[in-house]
């Protein structure tokens, strides 16, 4: 979320616009970013304070829009030419930071799993290993027992989002993830928690959240943890799910695409918190239909199903019970996929289950349905 829009493709072109008196930017940016150096002294004195995020309201214009996130940037335009209303936004992001960073101390402390987030940095394998060697990075010329890192857990909820809750918000634009991935069990505890931490801490139980799944790129974790993204949305309440596969990098984990990821996040505010009449979801797989001769998917998709390029459905296999997952056919039929197997030598289903997906099934606006697996 903290990918700036003068990066984004399209996003100069953007920021030239700028100049929307209704439009609201309120960067909460870290003042030192988390890069690849040793912080110097006065910087790790500054974080042991918590004095880490600066920033204010700032009008619209083209120097503050082209630092702000590329995505809620693309996101408020959007909500600003439907609703004909003023917009806000206040980015507090971090690039690279752990969800256990956005969560209130008390939280975590009282979780019996979540707890041990703060014993043993060094050694304790909750945190990823890049994680790790970051924050030993940037704090490598400290002297303190106990210096903090805005990827320690709690820390970027005291120092940032603490001081934002008495500030009345419609709802939550997430996208975080990438330093979690290797742990999808973890961060499904995790993000239950977080939720619940932000909805207690703006006193709002119903607080809409809108999460993106993650991108498409080659690491062998992700589409597990996807899955585990697509069930969260499933389960909690008041949430959305945005779909990004399919804008991925295959090599950047900071894939330049954000234009399309922050509309689809308008569609969900429309649809979600606006109640405007929109479809903010693509088709959705409901369950498994099985035949004598076939084998059928549900989906839930009120205008149909198509290929994003016409071609046939891809990257759709089933497992039947040795386990091993074989691609097959299928053919769309209203809401549903027909793959021409017995249903009794189907065990599992799973689509666009690859880390760099490039699986084409949408529904008519062309919004991508999220990849899954089902039994």
């Amino acid at each position: 979320m903290a990918f700036e829009l003068k990066h984004a493709k399209g996003g100069l072109a953007m920021a030239e616009k700028a100049g929307d008196p209704e439009l609201r930017l309120f960067n909460f940016r870290g003042f030192i970013q988390t890069n690849d150096v040793a912080f110097d002294s006065l910087t790790l004195d500054r974080l042991n304070r918590l004095d880490f995020f600066e920033g204010d309201w700032q009008t619209d214009m083209p120097e503050q829009a082209s630092g702000f996130s590329a995505i809620g940037y693309f996101f408020g335009t959007e909500l600003r030419d439907e609703l004909k209303v003023p917009v806000g936004l206040i980015q507090v992001a971090v690039g690279g930071a752990p969800i256990e960073a956005f969560i209130d101390r008390k939280t975590l402390e009282m979780n019996p799993v979540l707890v041990d987030q703060f014993l043993n940095r060094e050694r304790n394998d909750f945190i990823f290993e890049w994680v790790r060697q970051r924050i030993g990075r940037n704090i490598s010329l400290n002297n303190h027992k106990n210096q903090r890192h805005p990827y320690d857990p709690a820390y970027i909820f005291e120092a940032g989002i603490a001081p934002m809750t008495n500030f009345p918000v419609r709802g939550v634009l997430w996208y975080q993830g990438e330093s979690n991935a290797h742990n999808a069990d973890l961060y499904k505890i995790a993000f239950h928690d977080w939720v619940n931490s932000w909805r207690k801490s703006w006193n709002n139980p119903k607080m809409t959240v809108l999460v993106a799944q993650l991108s498409g790129i080659d690491r062998p974790s992700w589409p597990r943890f996807r899955e585990m993204q697509r069930q969260l949305v499933a389960e909690i309440p008041n949430t959305g799910l945005v779909v990004t596969f399919d804008k991925g990098d295959s090599l950047d984990v900071h894939p330049i695409q954000k234009q399309e990821v922050g509309e689809r996040f308008a569609l969900q505010a429309l649809d979600k918190v606006y109640r405007e009449k929109v479809i903010s979801d693509g088709p959705v797989a409901r369950r498994i239909i099985r035949k004598e001769t076939s084998t059928e998917i549900l989906f839930s998709s009120p205008d149909g199903l198509k290929t994003s390029d016409g071609e046939e459905v891809r990257e759709l296999e089933t497992a039947s019970e040795d386990g091993i997952f074989r691609k097959v056919p299928a053919r769309i039929k209203g809401k549903r996929l027909i793959i021409p197997i017995p249903g009794n030598k189907v065990s599992t289903v799973r689509y666009g289950w690859k880390p760099y997906s490039r699986a084409n099934l949408v529904n008519k606006m062309g919004l991508p349905a999220s990849p899954f697996i089902m039994d």
